[in-house]
C-alpha cells in the first residue's frame, strides 16, 4: 500500500487499511497488505527524510525497505499503462528503485502465499 509522506499521507493510509478491513470483514478470502511503500519521496527534502526515518521507526518491518522516488514518468507510465522504462527521460536514476520494490513486493507476496 502507497503511503506519501505529508502532512495528509498518514491519514489516508489509515483510510484505505480501514477501508479493507472493512471489506475483509465481508469476504471469505482476506486481502492482505503485504506492507506499506513510501511513495513520490524527494530525497533531498530533509523533511521528508525525517518523516520516513520516523515512520520506519513506528512501522518497523511493514515498511517496505526502499522508496520510490518522485518522479513524473511514474504516473504517467501508470495511466497509460505502460512500464516505466518505456520513456526515455530519466530511466536510468528511476528504474532501480522501481526494480528494487517489484524484487521487494514479489518476496513478500511470495512469503504470503
Amino acid at each position: 500500500m502507497p503511503v506519501e509522506l505529508g502532512p495528509f499521507g498518514p491519514a489516508a493510509t489509515k483510510q484505505v487499511s480501514d477501508s479493507i478491513a472493512t471489506v475483509n470483514s465481508k469476504r471469505r478470502t482476506p486481502i492482505h497488505v503485504v506492507g506499506l511503500i513510501p511513495n513520490r519521496v524527494r530525497a533531498n527534502d530533509r523533511h521528508q527524510m525525517d518523516m520516513l526515518a520516523a515512520i520506519k521507526s513506528k512501522i518497523g518491518r511493514n515498511l517496505f525497505s526502499t522508496y520510490l522516488p518522485e518522479r513524473a514518468h511514474y504516473s504517467q507510465a501508470i495511466q497509460e499503462h505502460v512500464p516505466v522504462w518505456r520513456f526515455e527521460k530519466d530511466v536510468r536514476t528511476s528504474l532501480p528503485p522501481m526494480r528494487a520494490f517489484l524484487e521487494e513486493a514479489m518476496t513478500r507476496i511470495g512469503s504470503h502465499a
